[in-house]
């Protein structure tokens, strides 16, 4: 509770961070996540109700439906 979520992701052996992403006015709640084809993450968030792309590297690079999904609980990817 009063914490940051973050959207972590780890090296194959879960050893090491590789990086870590939590801006909050972006993503406040993340949900349900997902990896493209090209390694790039979709995550949803239910309190801004879209969808965040981040690079393979965890940087932010778009915002997906911009407040128009009904909390969004499910994602797929499809290639």
């Amino acid at each position: 509770m009063g914490g940051v979520d973050y959207v972590r992701a780890y090296s194959s052996n879960l050893g090491t961070v590789l990086w870590d992403y939590n801006d909050i006015t972006i993503l406040a709640s993340p949900g349900r996540m997902a990896v493209r084809a090209n390694g790039n993450v979709l995550i949803t968030d239910t309190v801004f109700n879209h969808i965040v792309e981040l690079t393979s590297a965890g940087s932010f690079l778009r915002i997906i439906g911009g407040a128009h999904l009904a909390t969004p609980g499910s994602l797929l990817v499809v290639p």
